[in-house]
């Protein structure tokens, strides 16, 4: 909330569902579960191109750019999970079910059964 003295903008953060992973994850989550293959076919590998380049200008070293396809198609995998979670706990299937297409495209495009 705005103070007296503090030019800045108020923030709200989200901490449902927090914890403490492997940051492929969140990206996985956001791409791979909720974009259609269209989008993410555009946009994906220019935004993990753009996380690596950050990471390294953030002097993150030894971690290649393979070392993130590798995670990030392990948490793609991981993603078809969360859809039979959410039917577990009674989400309606407009939502569970659209997740779990969304995850299996992304899973068959990235060649994720290799994995297994």
């Amino acid at each position: 909330m705005p103070r007296t003295g503090i030019d800045d903008t108020v923030r709200i953060f989200d901490f449902d569902l927090w914890s403490i992973d492997v940051p492929t994850h969140d990206l996985a989550y956001m791409m791979a579960m909720h974009w259609y293959p269209e989008r993410r076919q555009a946009l994906e590998r220019l935004l993990l191109n753009l996380y690596h380049d950050t990471l390294v200008e953030s002097g993150i070293t030894g971690y290649s750019r393979g070392a993130l396809d590798r995670d990030y198609r392990w948490a793609v995998l991981w993603q078809i999970t969360r859809p039979v979670w959410q039917w577990s706990i009674n989400i309606p299937p407009l939502i569970w079910w659209n997740n779990l297409e969304r995850a299996f495209a992304a899973v068959d495009d990235l060649g994720c059964e290799e994995l297994l």
